[in-house]
């Protein structure tokens, strides 16, 4: 879209073309920010920026000459320091409202100069059960930057790294094997294989604690094997119970093989090596997962551009191996007892790593281990060749991994790893965007022993406790359209719970709060759309035709600054990578409006001022529109 800023952000255009004037007789860059209530629109400190530069009066003099001739500002006073700026209502709102109706659905979309080719891997669950609360976090933070980043004018491209290797995916395929899918199954196929994965973790686990307590002599560690060993067992009886059937054959299939874990590694160590029987078992199972991925998918509107499967792009390719074959060169990389082990900390100590990469952290950094005794490899260094893939094979210019804050250590090897092997620019524009843990108050989840809540759960829960809502509130609906309206808002409330939240932050994720209309929430922002909808609609005025703005009021006011500041919120946000600025601002947004409609009267207004607050109701429509659909959230018309 090749457009003039003072088109796609009029309001931004007239800040930029203050702070030049002002630069441009200070020699100096300057901040601009809000004014205090009462004191003008916006705010520079310019007597603490001309400090030392000469005679006060006569700066002071030519800035506020200057400025009185730039087209959208009608005042101009310094106050304790502070230069003071009022707008030129009329003016700015001519030129906002010029710019919504060009845009529409587009208002917000503010290119960068140079934009870049960026690939976000995000999601990237593993295949062997459901997708979980832990991953709606991933998958909602990646489909919203990559929304964020395509109004920022790049390129984007979403891939989701199929992890098809591995003992976790070897001890599901194993479970498999020994079952399969029965075609008469009702369930969802990740379920499953979930089920399956967890029921042969338990009993392998409960079979080593076994073991483990043959050989220890009394008193030496009994006691906490045996509770280990008891919770275990109450898991197992807890799995058997959600599908007795399934659970005995897999106990009956195990108790015949004289040492399961070996079959295991087995099975791993065939599919790294390509073969067809392993290959064809793993990749079988895998299809089913993902089949069942793609179904929860659908429902939350995210998408992939690419699925990446990690045998093919890390494994049978050669390329992680040619990988650890060239950081054998390096003297970081040393063997113990059969692995192999990457000294990052000597890397650091003994080269510009920290410096270039600008690294924070602090404190010895422990080594990482790289491949097993028996060869085969380990994530890090999979994730290694998968980082020069996706620079290399997809041409990207900066790789977004959205990946958990638990997975710091091993990103930041990944990083240290491209810059050993020559990848120095590849690493500097590697980025881990971590995130913390959704939790839910008085549950404990734990994905390897069968104790987490789906999506899908989540999803049914979400719409029941909409549609419940909805019908408290007494809200008018048809039998029609209730089930969209109870998914709008229930998935709304999900999705909204969680991008609001900066994701350095831990969610404690609360049902009431996610669903309350009367405050910060997905509801409460979808139903300001709703409210300026039915004014539009109840209007039934055309409102692309130019008017002669009359903002009489401070409201008016207020509300004609914020959706201005729309393009530069996107901006921001998107530099900064912080979709939560995106859902703050929707709620300050629909606060705002929600006093507008709350104290000035729209259709039973006269002339201009009724045209004008319509066109600013049209306004914000399409900024909270805008803002909804960067956070995945439908907009309803009617509630």
């Amino acid at each position: 879209m090749d457009l003039k800023k003072e088109v796609y952000d009029p309001l931004g255009y007239l800040k930029e073309e203050v702070k030049s004037t002002i630069k441009e007789v200070i020699g100096k860059e300057i901040e601009l920010r809000r004014a205090p209530k009462g004191l003008g629109d916006y705010a520079v400190p310019l007597v603490r920026a001309i400090k030392g530069q000469g005679e006060l009066e006569k700066l002071l003099s030519e800035v506020s000459d200057k400025l009185s001739r730039v087209s959208g500002i009608s005042r101009i006073e310094l106050v304790r320091g502070f230069l003071n700026i009022s707008l030129n209502y009329r003016e700015v709102a001519k030129a906002v409202f010029k710019s919504v109706d060009e845009l529409g659905e587009r208002y917000g979309y503010n290119p960068v100069a140079e934009p870049k080719r960026i690939l976000i891997e995000f999601l990237s669950a593993n295949p062997i059960h459901p997708l979980h609360i832990g991953h709606l976090r991933n998958a909602l933070l990646g489909e919203a930057l990559s929304k964020l980043l395509r109004l920022r004018g790049h390129s984007v491209e979403k891939h989701f790294y199929v992890n098809d290797a591995g003992l976790q995916i070897s001890i599901a395929a194993y479970g498999f094997s020994k079952v399969g899918f029965p075609s008469s199954l009702k369930v969802k196929p990740d379920e499953y294989i979930g089920l399956i994965y967890s029921c042969v973790n338990a009993l392998l686990t409960i079979r080593e604690l076994k073991r483990r307590l043959e050989y220890l002599r009394e008193g030496e560690g009994v006691a906490e094997v045996t509770s280990e060993l008891d919770e275990w067992t109450a898991i197992a009886a807890k799995l058997r119970e959600r599908d007795p059937v399934l659970f005995d054959k897999l106990a009956d299939e195990l108790n015949k093989e004289d040492d399961p874990k070996s079959k295991i590694a087995e099975l791993n160590r065939r599919f790294e090596k390509g073969d067809l029987e392993a290959v064809r078992l793993v990749r079988d199972m895998c299809k089913l997962v993902i089949k069942g991925f793609n179904l929860t998918l659908r429902e939350l509107g995210i998408s992939f551009d690419s699925w990446d499967w990690e045998s093919e792009v890390t494994l049978w390719n050669g390329l992680t191996e040619e990988v650890i074959n060239r950081l054998r060169r390096c003297k970081y990389l040393r063997s113990e007892g059969g692995s192999l082990v990457l000294d990052g900390d000597s890397a650091i100590r003994d080269t510009t790593i920290k410096e270039e990469l600008g690294l924070t952290r602090k404190g010895p950094l422990p080594p990482l281990t790289l491949t097993r005794s028996d060869g085969t490899t380990l994530y890090p260094i999979r994730d290694v060749a998968y980082s020069i893939w996706k620079f290399e094979r997809c041409k990207a210019d900066i790789v977004i991994n959205v990946i958990g804050v638990e997975q710091t250590l091993p990103q930041l090897y990944v990083k240290i790893a491209l810059w050993l092997l020559g990848y120095k620019e590849e690493a500097r524009n590697l980025i881990h965007y971590s995130y913390e843990a959704v939790k839910v108050p008085g549950y404990r989840m734990s994905a390897r022993k069968g104790r987490f809540i789906s999506v899908d759960e989540l999803i049914r829960e979400a719409k029941n406790r909409a549609l419940m809502e909805i019908e408290r509130r007494g809200l008018s609906y048809t039998t029609e359209n209730v089930g969209k309206i109870a998914k709008a808002v229930g998935l709304g409330a999900i999705k909204y719970a969680i991008l609001s939240v900066a994701p350095n932050k831990v969610i404690n994720f609360d049902w009431d709060r996610a669903l309350d209309f009367n405050r910060n929430s997905g509801p409460f922002v979808q139903y300001a759309y709703v409210r300026a909808s039915s004014i539009l609609r109840k209007a039934d005025v055309d409102l692309t035709i130019d008017i002669e703005p009359h903002l009489q009021e401070d409201l008016e006011r207020e509300l004609l600054i914020e959706v201005g500041e729309w393009p530069g919120l996107v901006a921001k946000a998107a530099d900064e990578l912080r979709v939560d600025m995106i859902a703050n601002y929707a709620y300050n947004l629909a606060k705002l409006f929600n006093t507008f409609y709350e104290r000035l009267p729209v259709l039973s207004a006269k002339g201009d001022v009724k045209l004008t607050r319509l066109k600013l109701v049209k306004c914000v429509k399409t900024v909270l529109g805008n803002a909804l659909n960067i956070l995945g959230i439908e907009a309803p018309e009617r509630m």
